[in-house]
């Protein structure tokens, strides 16, 4: 499965979020730091798309609702800076699969992950029987 991923490179948990996801089999992980080079990469994105969104700052925050059009139809996982209830609103709106935290310890984002590659690897597989 192929996965679209932003971290911030300041988020104190970007370091375990990467090692999460460089750890779930079937999962092809490009990471990206930068906000542009996200943005751009993002609108070439095929449908439907996976992308992991770690939302560190509030300026990375900001980006993402001004963005929030091009994550309506992909499979988004979310991961808030915080739990407050303005914060968990404002994500919500950028319509989410999954939403995760960074206080937690990431093993349900493993499990999400897991999951997605294995629908991804068995619907490929239904395709390619159907030819």
């Amino acid at each position: 499965m192929e996965l679209l991923s932003y971290i911030n490179p300041e988020d104190p948990s970007g370091g375990i979020i990467r090692q999460t996801v460089a750890g779930v089999p079937g999962v092809n992980a490009e990471i990206l730091t930068d906000t542009a080079l996200f943005s751009e990469a993002l609108k070439r994105l095929p449908y439907p798309g996976n992308v992991l969104l770690a939302l560190g700052t509030m300026e990375d925050f900001r980006f993402a609702v001004a963005a929030q059009e091009l994550f309506r139809d992909i499979m988004l996982i979310l991961i808030l800076p915080d739990r407050s209830r303005k914060t968990v609103d404002m994500g919500y709106s950028l319509w989410p699969r999954y939403v995760a935290y960074p206080d937690g310890d990431f093993n349900d984002l493993r499990a999400v992950l897991t999951h997605m590659a294995l629908v991804n690897t068995y619907g490929q597989q239904l395709s390619r029987s159907n030819l």
